[in-house]
């Protein structure tokens, strides 16, 4: 009974599934929902991944997957909506993962495709109030050249595509997210303000385009690959996250730097650095070996 439960969870859910991928699931990261209809204890995450809320789930009074109570499980599809639920305390794992799933959904998302295909719909529009605007000019005094509607067409239909789609790559996820967890730990430790994660991971991305430095200070590096392949800002309504936030995150970001300068404090304690690379291990050949190798 139960696989079939589960057929039936996945054909409702798998035009909104992403590809699936290893990971740690939890409530704040996964959203799982299930179907009270078929079995109020199955939860699917929207990567694939099942969970069964039982009893066991309960030890912290939250199930930190269902998100559900302790006690019992309230018929619901979305349990963190629950005003009356308990909300489960926000660790760095769930930050780390929480900044992994933004990362991924700008970069290796399907929502790529999405602002792809709404941008050659724009300029199939331009192109077409384009073709009528000249034919409406010029039909009544003078024959249509065909020549100026191709080249119009030309105009519009010789473009590359605004979003490359790319090939998820788990170690790029990992680095970014390591550097906006620093930038988040930072926040932590020196500005007594609520931090809103999304906020500070669009504007750490963002400004890797171009990097952000500080009376020499390198705060935040540049990536060319960011550069090359973030959305436009203004696409961000596209893809599911607000637009604003980044303006938000700018702001804290600035503070922060202030906070840090204010209190003589050295602004190379809040520069984000990349991961140190694993160092070769160098083996030397013993002093017999070395007299034979020459």
């Amino acid at each position: 009974m139960e696989k079939k439960e589960k057929e039936i969870l996945l054909e409702e859910r798998k035009y909104n599934l992403l590809p699936f991928h290893e990971h740690i699931c939890s409530h704040l990261y996964c959203q799982p929902k299930n179907n009270p209809q078929i079995n109020d204890k199955l939860f699917l995450c929207k990567y694939g991944q099942f969970h069964l809320c039982l009893a066991e789930c309960y030890e912290e009074e939250v199930c930190p997957i269902s998100g559900c109570s302790n006690g019992y499980i309230e018929i619901y599809t979305d349990a963190y909506k629950q005003d009356h639920h308990k909300r489960p305390c926000v660790s760095g794992e769930d930050v780390i993962l929480q900044i992994e799933e933004i990362v991924e959904q700008l970069l290796y998302s399907h929502y790529r495709n999405i602002v792809n295909n709404n941008w050659v719909k724009k300029q199939q529009k331009c192109c077409k109030k384009e073709k009528n605007v000249y034919i409406t000019q010029h039909y009544k005094t003078k024959p249509i050249n065909l020549i100026q509607i191709l080249m119009i067409e030309s105009k519009y239909n010789n473009y590359k595509l605004p979003l490359q789609i790319l090939q998820r790559d788990s170690e790029k996820i990992a680095n970014y997210s390591h550097l906006v967890y620093q930038m988040y730990t930072n926040i932590k430790q020196y500005v007594q303000e609520k931090i809103c994660i999304a906020s500070i991971t669009l504007c750490v991305l963002y400004k890797m385009q171009q990097g952000f430095s500080i009376d020499g200070v390198c705060i935040i590096p540049l990536d060319p690959y960011l550069t090359a392949h973030l959305p436009l800002i203004n696409d961000l309504p596209q893809f599911g996250l607000d637009k604003k936030k980044f303006t938000k995150g700018e702001k804290i970001i600035k503070q922060l730097v202030y906070v840090v300068k204010s209190s003589f404090t050295s602004l190379n304690n809040i520069s984000l650095k990349e991961k140190e690379e694993e160092k070769e291990l160098v083996t030397f050949l013993p002093t017999s070996r070395k007299k034979l190798c020459m």
